[in-house]
């Protein structure tokens, strides 16, 4: 039997110390889940939180601009995330610029490596891009409203605590028509190039998402709730996915 001696002559067996070693191996292996699904958590709240916070952002400057609210791009090719585009002048930021101490809360945690929206490294020509889809005002996506969104933080019919403002984005893919991008889940990682603003994951599909709603509460949907809301643009095979309102 081979035995390890340490220096007061105490000793311990090789198969007791590939015991102890397999013992370990199996606590890591149980507790690196746990860690990663509390990392998982951690940034869902702080992406909810984020949310929030540029919901109330937003609020305000509807009450200081006769409750409208900022205008989206009038281009409906392109999705709720576009925040400027050159190609028309489109910009949201210039109407946000004193409501917002910065714009790096504007970006989901979970998705790592993505810039704020006016990151100088934004450089791709057809516009800026964010992880949040800004819903008001939209034609696409329509929600089942006859009108589109309305654009409007108080003035309108529906009920304010079910129409969703801002949330995360979860759309079918642009390429792959039968797959869905994502901000909270596990996939292969889709970016723009030359646009690090915009990035998701892409598989069949995601954990779910936040969503922001014109009332200014938030609530996390799983994926298996949320529901095709409308084309992301003209193009009807892109769809988004969200919560209709009441």
């Amino acid at each position: 039997m081979v035995t390890l001696r340490g220096s007061r002559g105490c000793g311990f067996t090789l198969i007791e110390l590939l015991v102890v070693i397999a013992i370990i191996a199996l606590l890591v292996g149980i507790t690196l889940p746990t860690l990663g699904g509390a990392r998982r958590a951690a940034k869902q709240t702080q992406c909810l939180s984020n949310l929030r916070g540029a919901a109330q952002a937003l609020a305000a400057y509807a009450t200081d601009n006769g409750d409208v609210l900022p205008p989206t791009n009038p281009n409906t090719g392109y999705s709720a995330s576009n925040f400027q585009f050159s190609g028309n002048g489109y910009d949201f930021r210039p109407y946000m610029q004193d409501y917002v101490s910065g714009w790096d809360s504007w970006v989901c945690p979970s998705v790592e490596g993505v810039t704020p929206i006016d990151d100088p490294l934004n450089t791709r020509p057809q516009g800026c891009y964010g992880t949040y889809s800004y819903m008001a005002g939209r034609v696409f996506p329509d929600f089942a409203l006859p009108s589109g969104m309305p654009n409007r933080m108080n003035d309108h019919e529906y009920i304010s605590s079910t129409l969703v403002l801002i949330q995360d984005r979860y759309e079918t893919d642009h390429a792959v028509s039968t797959n869905v991008t994502f901000n909270h889940g596990r996939g292969d990682w889709r970016d723009s190039g030359g646009n690090p603003s915009y990035g998701a994951y892409a598989a069949e599909a995601g954990d779910g998402a936040n969503l922001v709603f014109f009332d200014g509460h938030g609530e996390w949907e799983s994926a298996n709730d949320l529901v095709d809301v409308g084309a992301v643009n003209s193009n009807p095979a892109f769809r988004s996915f969200s919560r209709l309102p009441e």
